[in-house]
């Protein structure tokens, strides 16, 4: 039998697939990207979001792009950019580090064009070692 699949998101990069979603807000407290979230070992008990690994960086990136920061805060608990363990995620993600996460992110491009529009913004202390 001859299958077709099609997704209209294919066509579209994260961060303007996070530029859609915003305008559903009543999703944001059940949102998640997470993969440790999914762990059958380690389960998260109930959160939605590590806030430690690159994913959960990544998807930060996207939704302090187009969000306040407060609602941000809120979605993933607190701000990722305060903790000093994600300093190098971060660097990976905007290719400013070793390599980019074997986690499914974005590209360096993209997280660039994230944080760009982040520090624009101005609502967030942005460390000076991931400034672009």
């Amino acid at each position: 039998p001859s299958l077709t699949y099609y997704s209209p998101l294919r066509q579209l990069t994260e961060l303007e697939i996070v530029k859609e979603f915003i305008a559903y807000p009543q999703y944001f407290p059940v949102v998640s990207s997470c993969n440790r979230n999914f762990s059958v070992t380690s389960p998260l008990q109930g959160k939605r979001w590590c806030g430690q690994c690159p994913k959960c960086a990544f998807a930060f990136l996207l939704f302090a792009a187009h969000l306040p920061k407060e609602e941000v805060i809120k979605m993933f608990v607190k701000n990722l950019f305060d903790d000093a363990t994600l300093l190098g995620t971060f660097k990976d993600l905007i290719g400013m580090g070793g390599l980019k996460p074997f986690e499914c992110v974005g590209t360096f491009e993209e997280s660039r064009e994230a944080m760009k529009m982040i520090i624009k913004k101005g609502e967030f202390k942005i460390p000076e070692e991931i400034k672009i």
